[in-house]
Parts: structure tokens; sequence; C-alpha cells
């Protein structure tokens, strides 16, 4: 199982330097890949009606007055230039974005990006993808009638991108997507272009992980739940004549590290092992300080490595 960080991209605290710093470390540390969110804009207030995510929270965190508009962080550096900065500061991660919100955005433009961002990182991008849930930030965007067919834009969007990724001069046409042949250069590094790893753990998101991904990488599923998903996803990629071993199998997630809570910390990371996890990416709260988020990257690849070091229990 690969280890993987998320860049405290909502800290807008954090300097340039404390960025600099924090990426230097957990690459030195040994990490195998940093990781980005993705939002342009945030809402003022966001109707809880369209969040898919209110699981996360307990009705005694909902009912606090900074939860009233829902999201309470509102700073995000955004994430294809974040990436291009990550890009300049480690020759050996990965730079993954967890999930890139593809129908918000131009699919030849992200498309460009995405290959300039592989040859930029050496071949390390990883392109995770989703749908989205804010309709503020589609309408803010000038796309909310892509947000109302939002997944049948991200399936044309990544058949858009992977024909600009290939072959040059490339054409594409589709019910949403057309374009005559155009030169998308440079193409990235990684045959095929940056892998798709398709977020979300629905009964679509698994069917799109089938037809069109690399990877797979739920947010916050806990590891009971991620088992048997997995198993899921495995008949049906067999029923499709697909290797199941050709698909990475990620989670994005965060976990309870203090000198209290270790104990819990690598029991969670084991059950993560167990049930088939190839890439654990760990977040922090966003209103950690870097000191905080230092602290707690390091405690995880040490808690995670020696986990990695035992042997899996049978499955």
């Amino acid at each position: 199982m690969k280890l993987g960080i998320k860049l405290p991209y909502s800290d807008r605290t954090a300097t340039t330097a404390d960025l600099k710093e924090f990426v230097r470390a957990v690459d030195a540390k040994g990490f195998d890949s940093i990781w980005l969110g993705d939002h342009i804009v945030l809402p003022e207030t966001i109707d809880r009606n369209n969040y898919s995510y209110l699981w996360r929270f307990s009705e005694e965190q909902l009912a606090k007055p900074e939860m009233q508009t829902l999201f309470p962080e509102k700073y995000f550096l955004e994430a294809m230039v974040t990436c291009g900065f990550l890009a300049g500061l480690t020759d050996r991660m990965a730079i993954g974005v967890g999930v890139i919100v593809v129908p918000m955005r131009n699919p030849v433009q992200l498309a460009a990006q995405l290959a300039t961002l592989d040859v930029l990182s050496g071949g390390k991008m990883i392109a995770g993808v989703g749908t989205g849930w804010a309709r503020e930030e589609f309408r803010a965007l000038g796309r909310e009638d892509a947000f109302e067919a939002r997944g049948k834009v991200l399936d044309e969007s990544i058949s858009a991108m992977r024909a600009l990724w290939g072959p040059q001069p490339a054409a594409f046409s589709g019910e949403r997507i057309s374009f005559d042949p155009v030169y998308c250069e440079p193409t990235p590094l990684q045959a095929g272009g940056p892998p798709i790893w398709v977020g979300g753990d629905s009964k679509r998101a698994l069917r799109r992980v089938v037809e069109l991904g690399n990877g797979w990488q739920p947010v916050e599923l806990p590891p009971d739940r991620f088992a048997e998903a997995s198993r899921r996803l495995d008949e049906m990629l067999e029923r499709a004549g697909r290797d199941p071993r050709e698909i990475e199998r990620s989670v994005s997630t965060r976990l309870p590290l203090s000198n209290t809570s270790d104990g819990k910390a690598r029991a969670i990371i084991e059950q993560y092992r167990d049930a088939g996890c190839t890439h654990m990416v760990m977040y922090s709260g966003w209103r950690n300080t870097m000191a905080q988020n230092h602290d707690r990257a390091m405690a995880f690849h040490d808690i995670a490595s020696s986990v990695l070091r035992t042997t899996a229990a049978p499955t």
C-alpha cells in the first residue's frame, strides 16, 4: 500500500515558505504522493439538500454556528496552478487531485493543463475525477447546464481528454463535446495520459471505474464499506473482461492522530490494508495549523509504515 498526503491548501495563514517546507518534509519522509482538492469558488451559503457528505458530521457538529453555511472553509488554492507549484518542488512524489470537478471545467483546456503538468512532473500526475455537488459553484462559473447532466458530462469529458492525449491531431464528436482535428501538445509522458481515478462509491461511480477508469478513490469510506464496494467492483470488472488487478484502490480520509489515539489510527490503517486499499491518502481538518499538519503527516507515515511491515491478514 502506497501512502499519500494532502497539501494543507485551505490554510489561509500558510505562507509560500510554509508550503514549500511542508512539501519538502513529506518528500523526505518518503510519502509516495501529494494531493489537492478542487474548488474554484465557494458560495456564501450552500443548500444542504445538494451536499453529498452530510454523513461526515454529527448533529452536534452541524449545530455549531460556523457550520450554518455548511462549508466553513472558503480558502482554496486553485488546483491546476498549485500542481505546477508542486511539480517544481518534488522529483519523486506523484501529484494528484482528488477529485477534479471535471464538469465545471472546459475539458479541452483541462486536457492541455493535465498533459502539461504530466510533462513538468516527469510523468507523475494522477487525475482523480468526480461530478461535483455544489450547484452554486457551477452557477457562478456559468456551467449550471453542465450541473444538470454532470454524470454524462464527466463521462464524455474523460473520453474527449483521452482523445487529446493520443495521436495528434485529435478530433472528437460527442453529444456535448465536439472538436475538429487539433493539436494538443505536449502530449503526456504517461502512455494514454495521467491515470484517471474515479471518486465516489455509488453504483454509477463504480460503473464509471469499469468503463473509463484506471483507479478508484472514494472519500472517507469506512474500511468495511470500502471492502464491500471493492468486491462489487471486482465482480463488475470481471464481467466486463477487465483484470481487477489493473485498478488502483485508494481512499482519501482523515485519521485520529494524537498521543491517545494512535492505536485507533493503526487499527484503521490495518483495516484499509486488509480491505485491499493500494494507496491511502490522509488529509487533516481545515482548523489545523501548519505545525499540526506537519506533525500529523509524520505520525501517519510512521504508523502506516509500521503496519505495512507486518503481514496482511488473510481475506
